[in-house]
């Protein structure tokens, strides 16, 4: 490490003990449970393994070891997690200092995620010594990068949102600064160290010591702790101040939920709009409640004011339902950032406390959320919550946008840091919500919906034809600009026999034997062969043809479906196709010979609400790129 270095641990010595320069001498009127997690991998030396332990030995020589008092744990970590001591293992500082230098090197590679899960939910518990009214810090000294930076910077989030003070100490050239950042509590410049090498660790023995005394009982804050507490506001604050932003809450309102724990996601909220600076030309913000349907509380307006958002959340109203964070995804997209503003950046923060009730909707809704330029940031509460559904939720990375708490209570421990990343956001060179609304018909236009009737149930020719209203709304209805066409079943003649005039009774029997559902070809022929008729309309002849389909779970001779959708192809058809619950050998035929990327919907519930879905599909198509 540079002089440079040297010069910078000397000035933050001074500045610690300026601080607090009573802070050894009243260590020992601390309550904290420590922990200490020490890097053994394959990349440190016997040595330099026996320097980490003659620093944390003189780390603990700094405080006053008792069960009333600090209370000292360690973990050693490589590719396995091993417990060396227990919080409530060792209460004589001689025996302490004793086990350490007992303390074996292990060989292996560097799982620092591991080492921290184990250090929140195994080392931080009442069975191995665990106080809850005491401090609850972390150590975690490391000279590389781990096996896996994302499982690190999530199980670092997970411990720091259990109320855990997270220290990184890394040491040598190899430690990846971001991942020091992305494991250290807030603010980073007490919170992260770094040295040239395990020998330089003495350098900042006193430091360290004097930070973690400096740590209040975590039932009884100290007057520096709550100025501490004002300061990450105040910064926060500075940080979102006059900076634009359209900010939506989601609020899960499911039955999983009781009404004190859905007060716990309002109160955070109104907690939140302190930090930010409300007003039309800096943030405003949205709220929802969500379960089986969505409910807005608060919609994006420039007449918004802290107090009259506050009173609008007071009167959410508390739903009940399953957990369709899919569904309400997508409201806030397509419904609640209709009034957003463009050119500011765009933010959902969704808060759930449970997996989806189903989770592709979800994953795909907030891909869609993301493609168009929103930012999108989860917060999961509980052991309920599914963590790698909360990552696939989240923008990248994840260590910037997602967040996870034990429980409702500890919402208030990530209030100050979640907003500074929500106002830390840029505004993205895309917004797809704008591209949606620039979506004009400038061009004579034929489009004709075709779906097999004779294939589908009552309820789902119901909801296809809803999805068709709500498509045809949102175009221009102009007959001179855009006409319709529908095509949903096969009228053949000779299919019946009337009784006036009656049959015999072979004759009965061979029509028996043919099948009258002639299948989804013979609609697709129908329509090429007689469906685009120009007639003597000179316009209609130069119109732009599409043909919507939709397809489900049963496809009738799919060969003959293909042969006839490449012919449509041929005499220049723009096909959109609608796959819903379709089998995987159908939909790749069906993304050959697709104009667009098929909309590929998991049910038929689904499908009611993929109406934007359909319109960008359309939007694609009558806005080529050429």
């Amino acid at each position: 490490m540079t002089r440079l270095f040297d010069v910078a641990v000397a000035t933050f010595l001074v500045l610690v003990f300026q601080r607090g320069a009573q802070g050894n001498k009243k260590c020992s009127e601390k309550v904290a449970d420590v922990v200490f997690l020490l890097d053994s991998s394959y990349s440190i030396w016997q040595y330099q393994f026996q320097t980490q332990l003659s620093f944390l030995k003189n780390m603990v020589n700094s405080f006053t070891i008792g069960s009333n008092n600090i209370r000292v744990g360690v973990a050693t970590f490589s590719t396995n997690v091993r417990l060396d001591v227990a919080l409530n293992e060792h209460m004589k500082k001689h025996d302490l200092q004793r086990a350490i230098g007992q303390l074996q090197y292990m060989a292996g590679g560097t799982r620092t995620g591991d080492a921290i899960r184990f250090a929140h939910t195994q080392m931080f518990t009442p069975a191995k010594g665990s106080r809850p009214w005491a401090a609850h810090i972390a150590i975690l000294i490391t000279d590389g990068l781990s096996y896996r930076p994302n499982e690190t910077s999530l199980q670092a989030s997970i411990a720091r949102s259990k109320g855990i003070e997270m220290f990184a100490i890394g040491v040598g050239e190899g430690v990846d600064e971001t991942e020091l950042r992305a494991i250290a509590s807030y603010p980073d410049a007490s919170h992260v160290f770094r040295v040239e090498n395990y020998g330089a660790l003495k350098h900042i023995e006193k430091a360290l010591a004097s930070k973690a005394c400096h740590k209040a009982n975590a039932t009884d804050p100290t007057p520096d702790d709550t100025e501490e507490e004002e300061k990450h506001k105040d910064a926060a604050r500075k940080r979102c101040g006059g900076k634009p932003a359209d900010v939506y809450f989601l609020l899960d309102s499911s039955s999983s939920i009781w009404r004190p724990q859905f007060e716990s996601q309002v109160t955070f909220v109104s907690q939140l709009l302190n930090v930010f600076d409300l007003g039309p030309d800096r943030t405003r913000v949205g709220v929802g409640s969500y379960s089986d349907d969505v409910h807005n509380i608060v919609s994006f307006t420039d007449d918004q004011n802290v107090h009259s958002v506050k009173k609008a959340l007071q009167r959410s109203p508390y739903l009940t339902g399953s957990t369709q964070t899919g569904k309400a995804i997508h409201y806030v997209r397509t419904q609640g950032f209709s009034k957003a503003r463009q050119n500011v950046a765009h933010v959902i923060i969704i808060l759930t406390d449970g997996q989806s009730a189903n989770t592709t909707h979800t994953l795909q809704e907030a891909q869609k959320a993301r493609d168009q330029g929103i930012y999108v940031f989860a917060v999961g509460i509980g052991s309920q919550t599914d963590v790698d559904e909360l990552m696939e939720i989240a923008s990248d990375p994840d260590e910037n946008f997602m967040f996870y708490v034990d429980d409702f209570g500890g919402l208030k421990n990530i209030q100050e840091l979640l907003a500074i990343k929500a106002c830390d956001v840029p505004v993205p060179d895309y917004q797809g919500d704008q591209a949606l609304s620039d979506c004009r018909i400038t061009k004579p236009t034929d489009v004709i919906f075709v779906y097999d009737s004779a294939s589908v149930s009552k309820l789902e020719s119901d909801v296809i034809s809803d999805t068709i209203r709500k498509l045809v709304e949102k175009m221009d209805s102009d007959p001179d600009l855009v006409r319709f066409g529908l095509v949903r079943g096969n009228c053949f003649k000779g299919d019946n026999i009337d009784l006036r005039t009656g049959a015999k009774a072979d004759v009965l029997l061979n029509l028996l034997q043919k099948s009258h559902h002639h299948g989804l070809h013979h609609l697709l022929r129908k329509v090429r062969l007689h469906g685009f008729l120009a007639a003597d309309d000179e316009m209609r002849s130069r119109a732009r043809k599409v043909m919507v389909l939709f397809v489900g779970a049963k496809m009738a001779d799919p060969v003959a479906v293909e042969t006839e959708m490449k012919r449509l192809n041929f005499q220049g058809v723009k096909l959109v196709v609608v796959a819903v619950d379709t089998a995987k050998e159908n939909i790749e035929m069906l993304r050959t010979q697709a104009s667009v990327p098929p909309l590929e919907i998991e049910t038929n519930e689904h499908l009611r609400d993929s109406d934007e879905d359909l319109f960008e599909k359309f939007c694609d198509i009558n806005n080529p790129q050429d």
